[in-house]
C-alpha cells in the first residue's frame, strides 16, 4: 500500500516551524475546541484531555458547559483533521457498541474503505467488528436507530468515496461535566488495490464526575 499520511506524535503538537499537519475544528464559543492537547514525551504520543473552563487544582478534567442557547452545538467537543476538502453530502454519526474495553488498554483501530464496492468496515486489533455495504446511506433504523447520535441535512444517496477526512475527536452526546482522555501513538492513512485504510492506535480513559 502507498502511505499517504502518517504521524507518530513524537514532535510537539504545534512545534515552531513545523508544517501544519492537522486542522482543529473549533466550537463556536471555544476557538480551539473543548480540549487540552499535548505530547508529554512519555512514549505514548498525543494526549488530549477534555475541559478548559472550571478546572482547578485537584479537579478532574471536565467538558466545559455550553453557554445558554448553544447546547445543541456541543456534540463534537474537540476534533482535529488532516487536511481534506469538505462535501455537500449530508452527514450522520452513530455510536454502535462493537467490543468491551477497559481504561488504559491500547487498541489498533482501523477503518477500511472499498470505494468501488461501496463498502466500509471497522477493525479492532485486526478483527472486523462492524461493516456497511452501502456507504452514504444511514443504517437500518430497526437495528441501529437507537444508536443514531447526530444527523445533518443533505442528500442521502449511495456514494463511492474517493477520499477520507481523517481525524481524531472527543464527542459527548450530552455534557454533564464528565471528562475523558484520548491518547494516540500513531495515525496513518494508506491506499492501494482499490482500498483506503485509516488507522490509529489509541487509548481512552474516562474521568467522569
Amino acid at each position: 500500500m502507498d502511505r499517504l499520511f502518517e504521524d507518530d506524535f513524537q514532535e510537539d503538537w504545534a512545534a515552531p516551524g513545523r508544517a501544519a499537519r492537522w486542522r482543529l475544528r473549533p466550537l463556536p464559543w471555544l476557538a480551539r475546541g473543548d480540549g487540552r492537547v499535548g505530547t508529554p514525551g512519555d512514549g505514548c504520543g498525543l494526549c488530549v484531555e477534555s475541559g478548559y473552563g472550571g478546572v482547578g487544582a485537584g479537579e478532574r478534567p471536565a467538558f466545559t458547559r455550553a453557554p445558554e442557547g448553544r447546547e445543541g452545538e456541543a456534540h463534537l467537543r474537540w476534533a482535529a483533521f488532516a487536511e481534506r476538502p469538505g462535501a455537500a453530502h449530508g452527514s450522520f454519526a452513530y455510536a454502535v457498541p462493537v467490543a468491551p474495553r477497559t481504561p488504559e488498554a491500547w487498541h489498533r483501530c482501523a477503518v477500511e474503505v472499498e470505494p468501488s464496492a461501496g463498502r466500509a468496515r471497522w477493525l479492532l486489533d485486526g478483527e472486523e467488528v462492524f461493516a456497511v455495504d452501502r456507504t452514504g446511506l444511514e443504517l437500518d433504523a430497526g437495528r441501529h436507530g437507537r444508536h443514531l447520535e447526530r444527523s445533518t441535512p443533505g442528500p442521502r444517496t449511495e456514494v463511492a468515496p474517493d477520499r477520507l477526512a481523517f481525524g481524531l475527536g472527543l464527542l459527548a452526546t450530552t455534557a454533564y461535566g464528565q471528562g475523558v482522555r484520548l491518547r494516540a501513538r500513531r495515525a496513518a492513512l494508506s491506499a492501494g488495490a482499490g482500498t483506503t485504510t485509516a488507522a490509529a492506535l489509541t487509548s481512552r480513559r474516562g474521568t467522569g464526575r
